[in-house]
């Protein structure tokens, strides 16, 4: 399973490359899938914190490179796409952190900064 995901997230790193490979629309189905899927709870389940990382970094540098800030045909999906697969894991991470602290009376203040009022 790690495999597959190592594929994908070689994939993702190629998003800003327009020349050779796969084309642009297979790039973003495979994006479009990992996001509709939230495969990347499994990756956390797997402990693939390491292709996690390197899947934000080849976001943020598909996301900075000068070809889509310039570009009118770079559809604003990738950015879209792009934040729906971060969200996911990070808010699962947040929450694990909140079950800790809760589990051992400890909420720290900061991170109820982020939960909503009510």
């Amino acid at each position: 399973m790690k495999d597959i995901f190592t594929v994908i997230v070689d994939v993702f790193g190629k998003l800003d490359d327009i020349s050779g490979g796969l084309s642009y629309s297979k790039k973003i189905s495979i994006l479009e899938t990992v996001a509709k899927v939230r495969s990347c709870v499994v990756m956390l389940d797997l402990e693939c914190d390491d292709l996690i990382l390197q899947m934000f970094k080849h976001f943020l540098k598909s996301i900075r490179s000068p070809f889509i800030l310039t570009s009118s045909n770079y559809p604003s999906c990738l950015f879209n796409l792009s934040y729906i697969v971060i969200k996911v894991p990070l808010l699962q991470m947040f929450f694990v952190i909140i079950d800790i602290n809760s589990a051992h009376g400890k909420l720290v203040s900061a991170t109820w900064s982020f939960c909503p009022k009510t």
